[in-house]
């Protein structure tokens, strides 16, 4: 039973870092509203409008609006924070006995005897997220462009990580948070490469293919109490840190519709495969995590690693759509304009020509853009994991898991979608551009299976930025903030993993519980708050 139960709780783990990965999802689906200056500051709505190479990863199809070789180099920096305050007490004192003995709370008194202690607020250590990216650009015919770019996913932050203890009004206890997710470090980066063509002037097609390189760590407590009711007692929690890791490829595709004078439509969607990620000597299980004895020797002799040799699961693809409307400068040429006097003369010089190419900082007064993002959420809905090795539970059980026999398992979470906003205004023409931008997107969580290591609920941002040119040279600073809206969830129905674990399909919390003891382990309120500062600096020649 018990190896089943471990297996299942490491099944659930693995399945979860798939929900970390990201390639340009929404802001409460997976991810914040796009990477580089231009983007953070438009909130986003940039998969109509060309700007500098950054349009490998918003529009690919928009690269060929860029003239000539044009280099970006910049990153984005977040500071992201996210609290969670579980209902309930440590304990139902009618039905849960709590252990303290041999552990590191054993002269605190959040356990007494008729104590009811409170789950404390609890928020995660702070972080800072960095996300640099680089992208370069060359129109080689006013028809045909290529670009290879590497960037980091737009997420809220590679490391988020709650305290394993916390104070109560009664002593020192062990974190509400530590039976969910309560740590993620997460490294991933995307290597691409672009191709885009324009078979009439209006129309444009872009292609790129991303190779991407992952590696996740998340852990949580398992609990190996045999009775449900005393799933809250530290002396026997086992820490289990997965880590996880490989390469996969993804494809992004996306098309830009010129019409005249005022409008240019642009669609992008992204495709992942399958992943198949692996962990080989990777997994480690630290048994009696809290006990009191905490020196090294003693912490290496309770420590076992485990392979994590398969870990297979469909990431979420995306789709946006979106119309620009830009308000042509007097005696300048619009993006229609332009690109059928270029394609006239479909040449290499013209491929370079930077004067009579549209330019929207140069061409514009202003624009205003609308974007609408759809995330296939759902389609995380089922995991599987294959795990060799053993672990140690209960003080020396060895507890053997049988790679030949993967664990499937099933989350819940609905398809996403969301508006994006974004505005630039040129001051100076060719020389300054003020920009703003607002984001709107619903949550991806299902009542009752709320979870702490993604933000995944109702959110929206509001961001401002700015452009400012020199000749071939181009800074552009952004900053946004995000609002995630409080999510209550009094129905959760995630339970301490235990060697008799409750299942709440089957054996439901019964009603006496409450709040308390080893049910509803994520019953709370989540709170989250993100600010972002971006920064690319660009040249063409």
């Amino acid at each position: 039973m018990m190896m089943r139960t471990a297996g299942r709780f490491l099944a659930c783990a693995a399945a979860l870092t798939v929900l970390a990965r990201a390639n340009g999802a929404s802001a409460s689906g997976l991810e914040i509203p796009e990477g580089g200056a231009v983007g953070l500051a438009r909130g986003g709505a940039v998969v109509a409008r060309p700007s500098d190479p950054m349009a490998l990863s918003y529009n690919p199809a928009g690269i060929l609006g860029l003239a000539g070789a044009q280099l970006t180099l910049g990153s984005n920096l977040g500071s992201f924070g996210q609290c969670f305050q579980r209902y309930g007490n440590y304990a139902n004192e009618d039905t849960t006995f709590i252990s303290l003995a041999g552990t590191r709370f054993e002269n605190s008194m959040y356990a007494a005897s008729g104590m009811r202690t409170p789950y404390p607020r609890t928020c995660s250590n702070p972080s800072l997220a960095i996300a640099p990216n680089i992208g370069f650009t060359y129109r080689i015919l006013p028809n045909l462009a290529f670009g290879i770019s590497a960037v980091p996913p737009h997420t809220v932050g590679r490391e988020g990580v709650f305290p394993d203890t916390v104070m109560t009004a009664n002593g020192l206890a062990p974190s509400p948070a530590r039976h969910l997710l309560f740590e993620k470090r997460l490294l991933l980066f995307y290597p691409a490469a672009t191709v885009a063509f324009a078979p009439l002037p209006w129309l444009r097609l872009g292609a790129t293919l991303q190779v991407g390189i992952a590696s996740f760590e998340y852990a949580t407590m398992l609990n190996p109490n045999d009775q449900s009711n005393g799933a809250q007692s530290p002396d026997g929690d086992i820490k289990l840190t997965l880590r996880a890791g490989g390469t996969f490829v993804a494809g992004n595709f996306g098309a830009q519709v010129l019409l005249p004078r005022y409008f240019t439509i642009g669609i992008k969607g992204q495709y992942v495969p399958e992943l198949n990620l692996s962990g080989l000597g990777a997994g480690t299980a630290v048994d009696q995590y809290y006990a009191a004895d905490q020196s090294p020797m003693a912490v290496a002799a309770r420590t076992r690693t485990f392979d994590i040799t398969a870990l297979r699961a469909q990431p979420a693809s995306h789709i946006r759509a979106g119309v620009r409307f830009a308000m042509p400068r007097a005696g300048r040429p619009d993006a229609w304009t332009s690109a059928h006097q270029l394609a006239r003369n479909n040449t290499l010089a013209n491929g370079r020509n930077i004067a009579e190419t549209y330019d929207p900082m140069r061409d514009d007064v202003f624009d205003i853009e609308v974007d609408f993002n759809y995330e296939f959420t759902s389609t995380l809905s089922v995991t599987s994991v294959a795990l060799a090795g053993s672990i140690v539970a209960a003080g020396g059980i060895m507890v053997p898991f049988n790679p030949e026999r993967p664990i499937v398992i099933r989350s819940d979470f609905n398809n996403t979608y969301g508006v994006r906003v974004g505005s630039d205004w040129n001051v100076i023409a060719d020389r300054l551009a003020l920009r703003m931008g607002f984001s709107a997107e619903k949550g991806a969580t299902s009542p009752g299976l709320s979870q702490i290591h993604l933000p995944t609920f109702d959110s929206f941002s509001a961001s401002i930025g700015a452009a400012l040119r020199f000749g071939w040279f181009t800074a552009n600073i952004a900053y946004a903030h995000m609002f995630f809206v409080p999510l209550e969830d009094p129905t959760g129905s995630r339970t301490i993993i235990t060697t008799r674990a409750l299942n709440p399909a089957v054996d439901p919390c019964p009603a006496s519980s409450g709040r308390d003891g080893a049910c509803n382990v994520n019953a709370a309120r989540y709170e989250a708050t993100m600010d972002l500062f971006g920064i690319n600096l660009s040249a063409r020649w």
